[in-house]
């Protein structure tokens, strides 16, 4: 009589060796992990975050010592600080010393996000960048940047526009540029080409993800600038939350997980018939 050795334990052992395939691709990725700094705003330090106030960086940081760690501001327009995850009616827009708040918010910044929020004005004369220099990247490795942006009108006004972030990216500054698409407010009626819910006034979070490749030297510049149609005093804002750069999994790491699923459950059948 033959006795069935395939027992009950396969699936046991099929899962602790893609866990360890996994736990491999996660070494290597970690290998190759991204020196952002500061992709979610934090204000410097814990004495000062309560009422730390980023606003018109290039005249003012209302005594907030560095201006926004990790960052550098180009410019002398209008880029602040909303401490807070989940904006409403009454969050002021750049803290307690600027006063002004905004209407027609998004709401909270999906996926669970704690950090505060880089609210920018898109009107040409205000407008100014924030860039960072990564460093520490695997050298010429894929990688992805991704970010949550939105836009909001400030309490008082009532202009309307269509805005965006100009994204630059690459080795140095300038290297690559793209728009994402864009915020309108108020939201129009369907059809139009921006983001957001036709149904709604109400702006939406959008997702972005760009993805590059590093060079030899292992770095990466990144900048954000808030662009579009704002005509001059009458805002809205543009928002911009939960920047992240991660590598990306190789093709060909994957398929090697694949193939090694195919070929336990093939083997599996194998065994299972000759029993």
């Amino acid at each position: 009589m033959s006795t069935n050795r395939c027992d009950s334990s396969w699936p046991k052992r099929l899962f602790q060796t893609l866990g360890a395939s996994a736990l491999a691709l996660s070494l290597g990725a970690a290998g190759a992990s991204a020196q952002l700094s500061n992709g979610n705003f934090l204000p410097g330090s814990a004495s000062n975050a309560p009422t730390a106030v980023w606003s018109e960086l290039g005249v003012n940081n209302n005594g907030l010592t560095p201006q926004l760690p990790g960052w550098t501001v180009s410019g002398s327009g209008i880029d602040c600080l909303m401490l807070s995850s989940a904006p409403t009616t009454s969050t002021q827009m750049c803290g307690s010393n600027y006063g002004a708040t905004l209407t027609q918010t998004p709401g909270a910044v999906p996926g669970g996000y704690t950090g505060d929020i880089v609210v920018a004005d898109a009107y040409t004369s205000y407008a100014e960048a924030i860039t960072q220099t990564i460093s520490g990247l695997a050298k010429n490795t894929a990688y992805s940047l991704s970010f949550y942006y939105s836009g909001a009108q400030q309490a008082g006004f009532s202009g309307s526009s269509s805005d965006y972030w100009q994204v630059a990216y690459g080795p140095s500054s300038g290297t690559n540029t793209v728009s994402t698409p864009a915020i309108c407010i108020p939201q129009p009626a369907s059809g139009s080409l921006c983001t957001g819910d036709a149904s709604s006034s109400a702006p939406v979070w959008a997702k972005e993800t760009i993805n590059f490749v590093t060079n030899s030297a292992g770095t990466q510049f990144i900048s954000f600038l808030a662009q579009g149609n704002a005509p001059a005093n009458e805002p809205p804002f543009m928002l911009l939350a939960n920047i992240t750069v991660s590598p990306v999994p190789e093709p060909a790491s994957l398929a090697l997980l694949g193939a090694g699923l195919v070929g336990l459950v093939a083997s599996r059948r194998r065994k299972r018939r000759e029993a």
